[in-house]
């Protein structure tokens, strides 16, 4: 019996040595002749074919690389423009020449579909599974992945103690096609921090919290892994958007900074806090200073008129009531404040929705809804902050969240695949987060809510969209009338924070907050944090939806 043997498509580790176990076997257990077809298929067009004895064997065992060559010859597919030439019919011509009762063939699935059609046509064939991206059907581990994976591991292993010396945030891309076998074991293996994969889509805003949250946590490095068949944003290569390796040493620069000063910016804060009260004690002393020399200029003005007499029938039988009340509008307005300060009271509190920028210990120490907290308790309203916010969800993960119905949230996802017209969209665009059972639970209805969302996505970078899925929240509390709205800032910069504000505001009026007024600092810090508080205090107060009675 003769068999032939060829190797196809890209190097890999173990080749040689395949080739040497499939001849000594072939030879000496079986007696068979077998025949090297030099640069895989392209052997059989051109008859490049040379006899292997086991003399021809010696030294393949530690070899690298291929002694029949290689190429990416795929005969069965159609040249475009080519003069017409049957190229199936020339290698079933060779193989009956030669007298060849088998081929065996050595490559990944391009390799794979061209010996099939072989198959197909007659030919004995036997298929060897060779790739280092382990991305054969029906094969649990290819010879050349593991060697791959030792080489990867081996590569993030070295790069750990520099990465830790200097504090960097390491990016590192690894082969494999669009599977991610090599990046998966390799980052595990070599202790990656994120490792991120062609089969699972991520979201490359949670990717830079995630090194944030390390560097918080003291840890000033990190080790991202990429395959390289990641799906990216204008279907670019991973090496291309290997950027994001740049924005987070920026991000992890800028955290430093703030670190360093957090201690500064607690004294700051702590006598900021001081003088606000101080402001506040002084404010009411002036306040009651104006009002009783109002009331001394009314009696004045009483006395002199004609009709002195009814004046002071009017004077004595409003009494009780406030001196300051000077118009109609003066009168409605404190109309709207006894109603809304009788609403205030029957809140159970005060929720938080929307993103949280910040977790693990931090979000009980200087989150915004903590420091809120503290202020209200130090201020003395009894209310508490309930913390309803969805760490790295989009838009359309907090209205499941809320209860909002399937059917509105696929519309969202409907118009924004339509929007896309076929583009690659970001998981946060339409993909929906699991979640518990704790946080579809609602606990919140008759709570003051504060809406603070979007930042992830979700909203197709349209502000009245952002604004008509934060109704869509909204509209499931019991008073309508009673919430607040924060205006966040796009990760991604698709939408500029003026544009954001000028729809958020006309929508949302008196109720809207712009955090881009209130504060210049990344929404995660905690300067940004602290002034976001403050300002949501402010308004409670502007308001009238806080009492402390």
């Amino acid at each position: 019996m003769k068999i032939g043997i060829l190797t196809s498509g890209g190097d890999c580790p173990g080749i040689n040595a395949t080739i040497r176990g499939v001849c000594k076997t072939a030879i000496n257990h079986y007696g068979m002749e077998v025949y090297g077809i030099h640069s895989g298929f392209r052997g059989l067009l051109d008859n490049d074919i040379v006899p292997l004895d086991e003399s021809s064997l010696t030294g393949l065992l530690n070899l690298g690389g291929t002694i029949l060559g290689t190429s990416r010859e795929k005969p069965f597919k159609r040249k475009a423009g080519a003069v017409s030439e049957n190229r199936p019919a020339i290698m079933l011509q060779t193989i009956r020449e030669r007298g060849l009762d088998c081929i065996v063939c050595i490559g990944g699935n391009g390799t794979q579909k061209t010996a099939a059609k072989l198959a197909e046509a007659g030919v004995n064939v036997v298929s060897i599974p060779k790739t280092i991206d382990n991305d054969v059907w029906g094969t649990d581990v290819s010879f050349g992945f593991d060697s791959a994976v030792t080489i990867a591991t081996d590569a993030i292993d070295r790069l750990h103690s520099t990465a830790s010396a200097h504090q960097r945030v390491m990016v590192i891309e690894v082969m494999g096609h669009k599977a991610g076998w090599i990046a998966l074991h390799s980052g595990m293996a070599g202790g990656g921090d994120i490792i991120l994969l062609p089969e699972i889509p991520f979201d490359i805003h949670r990717i830079g919290d995630a090194i944030i949250n390390r560097l918080k946590k003291g840890k000033p490095y990190s080790i991202v892994v990429v395959a390289e068949g990641i799906p990216t944003i204008g279907g670019k290569k991973a090496a291309q958007y290997i950027g994001l390796g740049f924005i987070c040493v920026l991000l992890a620069i800028l955290l430093g900074f703030i670190l360093v000063t957090s201690y500064k910016s607690e004294q700051k804060e702590s006598r900021h806090l001081s003088e606000i009260a101080d402001d506040q004690q002084s404010g009411i002393e002036d306040y009651e200073a104006v009002k009783e020399r109002a009331k001394e200029l009314e009696e004045i003005s009483s006395e002199e008129a004609e009709d002195t007499e009814d004046i002071k029938s009017k004077n004595t039988e409003d009494t009780e009531k406030t001196d300051t009340a000077e118009t109609e509008d003066a009168d409605k307005t404190e109309d709207t404040k006894d109603t809304k300060d009788e609403t205030a009271a029957a809140a159970s509190g005060i929720v938080c929705w929307g993103d949280d920028l910040i977790n693990g210990e931090e979000s009980n120490t200087y989150s915004y809804m903590a420091v809120l907290q503290k202020l209200l308790t130090d201020n003395g309203y009894n209310m508490t902050v309930i913390n309803k916010t969805l760490q790295g969800g989009g838009t359309l993960s907090m209205m499941k969240m809320a209860g909002v119905s399937d059917e509105t949230i696929q519309g969202y996802i409907t118009r924004h695949q339509q929007a896309a017209n076929g583009a690659q969209l970001n998981v946060t665009e339409t993909g929906i987060r699991d979640l518990t059972e704790e946080q579809t639970t609602r606990n919140d209805m008759d709570c003051i809510p504060v809406i603070f969302m979007g930042y992830y996505g979700g909203w197709n970078h349209d502000p009245a969209e952002l604004a008509d899925q934060q109704e869509q929240i909204l509209n499931t509390f019991q008073n309508k009338n009673q919430f607040i709205v924060v205006g966040t800032r796009p990760m991604d910069g698709s939408v500029t924070s003026e544009a954001l504000d000028q729809v958020l505001s006309q929508k949302w009026g008196e109720h809207y907050i712009s955090l881009a007024d209130v504060t210049a600092q990344p929404s995660s810090t905690y300067e940004a944090q602290q002034a976001m508080a403050e300002a949501i205090l402010q308004k409670l107060q502007e308001l009238n939806y806080i009492s402390k009675n």
